[in-house]
């Protein structure tokens, strides 16, 4: 198992901490059974045990099987149709390839809706088909301000506008 601690300075409050409940409990005046002390002493000890683990800041590091892949598509109208689908085919055969394991997704910009998907139990290619289609552009909602209805996005004023 690997661990790890993000502030291992504070383990040398172990040495002061553990011989103090040790000392607590041979000192203590308190009748007592035995085993209650041994208890109270066993309880004492784990307290103090994970609140120094805790301030230390354990961490117990799993290995992580598989990738997470994205892939960021740009679908204004600055880039040129065949760049926009050179880029939607490398990202097919790009998804195609990865292991079962592995997930990919699909963020579309640019005067679009953004899609992600992280689904694996889909083919890839269908996924990447449904997330392209619906990243297509769509006519903009029109802004109202002031009671007047534009198509456009208004220039900065001092109202504010709201999206309907």
């Amino acid at each position: 198992m690997n661990f790890q601690f993000t502030n291992p300075g504070w383990l040398l409050l172990l040495l002061v901490a553990a011989p103090w409940t040790v000392w607590l409990t041979l000192r203590s005046d308190v009748q007592i059974s035995a085993w209650r002390r041994w208890t109270a002493f066993g309880l004492r000890l784990v307290i103090v045990l994970a609140l120094i683990l805790a301030i230390a800041g354990l961490q117990w590091k799993r290995p992580q099987e598989g990738m997470n892949v994205f892939f960021l598509l740009d679908r204004s109208d600055s880039i040129p149709p065949e760049q926009q689908e050179a880029a939607r085919l490398y990202v097919s055969k790009a998804s195609a390839l990865k292991k079962p394991i592995d997930k990919a997704g699909v963020l579309a910009f640019g005067r679009t809706r953004p899609s992600t998907r992280l689904r694996t139990k889909r083919s890839a290619t269908k996924r990447f088909r449904r997330s392209w289609a619906a990243s297509e552009p769509t006519s903009p909602r029109p802004y109202v301000s002031d009671r007047r209805v534009s198509r456009d996005r208004p220039k900065a004023t001092g109202s504010i506008v709201r999206r309907q």
